[in-house]
């Protein structure tokens, strides 16, 4: 299949898959409606994948058949939601039944080993597929790593085995390992502010973040159960990533935490992180935990690791609590504290324009915080920094049946309802969120902070955006 992603170094758009929608959870369509309804999603989005790959003498038979693609979507909602709509779009069971595997992938077969993949207009990785995995079955999936002897790159196949093969429960996962060598070095702070460390971290990031991307459009990666598991050389890059996508992993594993006093953790407030912890690595280990359990307590568990590093001994105990970690995607309480300028997305919050990070000072950095209130139907936001911002919602935030009232910086704006669109939603899953489908967010309102409320502008021409300002 060929694959359509447009891994940008500033946003590195992912193809993943999500999981099957809860079982014994009342849906409003019957589950005939809903089948044929994912069917002419999946048959939609391959249509515009093959738009974006045909060549440009194909380009346009190709633009036709996605067009019929998308009118037999839509004759298919009305025949099947009609009058229901508002229902369909207001259940979250319906949408993830909908959604589930809405994006083609290869179906590959699994025999337990490291085998090397080298896919097409992406970077190339390792993959261990266990011979369990089926592909009508979403798997949890693991980005693993590779550590580094301070002279070079541990192999894949030697870093699988001194980690995860020997143990049981690695037939439970899916195991991708970006393609490194000894070129690319992970662990040393890059300089935003610079041409070269813009490269440098951009370069990062599409080594990591392609190597998943590609490998979730060859098997059928669990969306909501990908863990990030982090050797020596990679641990401080890991902690880094999951600032910048702090909605993308389920659970973080650091088996070698070095000290990183460069960023800032707001972000990660409740994302689970798994630290291994030696006399070696104890201050720091101990360090890092008492930041994160600051931001919200239980973020952070330490584990004394067995056997020598990187710990194969430790792999029953690491797996046991990958397996009780699932991403928390609609969480009600986010903080956008970036360390980037521009990756400017937590979860279902999309900042816009905001002050450069290099060029403000430490306590005037961009900070968005928003809370949901289900109860009272209330979004409270508490902004520094930051110009203009975007919510996606659906109904397990808010109820979008009734008014919505939003303070930012205690001051309280028109209350104000949304419509639920599944026009909107379709095009937020395919590509305003880096193809997740687990992105279920039914309306969207845009927002302008203040100006009285406002953190002072630093009068630079330069403030980077996401684009997502109201209009």
């Amino acid at each position: 299949m060929a694959l359509s992603i447009t891994l940008s170094l500033t946003a590195c758009l992912l193809l993943p898959q999500d999981k099957p929608a809860a079982e014994n959870v009342q849906t409003v369509l019957a589950k005939g409606d809903l089948d044929t309804l994912r069917n002419r999603v999946r048959e939609y989005f391959t249509a515009r994948d093959a738009t974006y790959d045909a060549p440009e003498s194909r380009k346009e038979a190709a633009r036709k058949k996605e067009e019929q693609a998308r009118e037999k979507l839509k004759k298919e909602w009305a025949a099947r939601v009609g009058s229901k709509e508002q229902a369909v779009l207001a259940s979250l069971a319906d949408l993830r039944a909908i959604f589930t595997g809405c994006f083609e992938f290869e179906r590959q077969s699994g025999n337990g080993e490291v085998r090397p993949m080298k896919p097409k207009k992406m970077p190339a990785y390792d993959l261990v597929l266990p011979k369990k995995y089926r592909p009508d079955t979403p798997i949890p999936t693991v980005l693993l790593m590779r550590g580094h002897t301070g002279e070079k790159w541990v192999s894949a196949s030697e870093w699988y085995v001194s980690t995860w093969k020997g143990a049981a429960e690695a037939g439970d996962f899916a195991f991708v390992m970006p393609g490194v060598d000894d070129s690319i070095d992970f662990d040393p702070p890059a300089n935003l502010a610079e041409a070269g460390g813009q490269a440098t971290d951009a370069a990062r990031r599409m080594t990591t973040l392609g190597s998943l991307g590609a490998a979730s459009s060859a098997i059928h990666v669990d969306r909501d159960r990908i863990y990030l598991d982090c050797g020596k050389g990679t641990c401080a890059w890991g902690l880094r990533l999951a600032t910048y996508f702090p909605h993308l992993f389920a659970g973080i594993v650091l088996r070698h935490p070095a000290e990183v006093t460069d960023l800032r953790l707001d972000s990660l407030a409740g994302v689970p992180f798994l630290l291994l912890r030696t006399d070696e690595t104890r201050a720091a280990c101990d360090q890092l935990a008492e930041q994160l359990n600051k931001l919200k307590d239980g973020t952070a568990t330490l584990l004394d690791a067995k056997g020598a590093y990187p710990h194969a001994e430790s792999a029953p105990e690491i797996a046991a609590w990958l397996k009780g970690r699932v991403r928390d995607l609609m969480r009600p309480h986010v903080v956008v504290a970036n360390n980037h300028d521009q990756c400017l997305r937590a979860f279902w919050v999309y900042m816009g324009t905001a002050e450069p990070i290099a060029q403000t000072p430490p306590d005037l950095q961009p900070r968005l915080e928003v809370v949901a209130d289900k109860t009272t139907n209330k979004l409270t936001i508490t902004a520094r920094g930051v110009n203009d911002f975007m919510v996606r919602l659906n109904d397990q935030l808010v109820d979008l049946d009734k008014e919505i009232v939003a303070v930012i910086n205690g001051k309280a704006e028109a209350p104000f309802k949304l419509h639920r669109s599944f026009n909107d939603l379709l095009e937020l899953v395919y590509r305003g969120s880096g193809r997740d489908p687990g992105m279920l967010c039914t309306a969207s309102k845009g927002f302008v902070v203040p100006a009285s409320a406002a953190a002072p502008a630093s009068g630079d021409d330069g403030a980077k955006g996401s684009g997502y300002a109201p209009k």
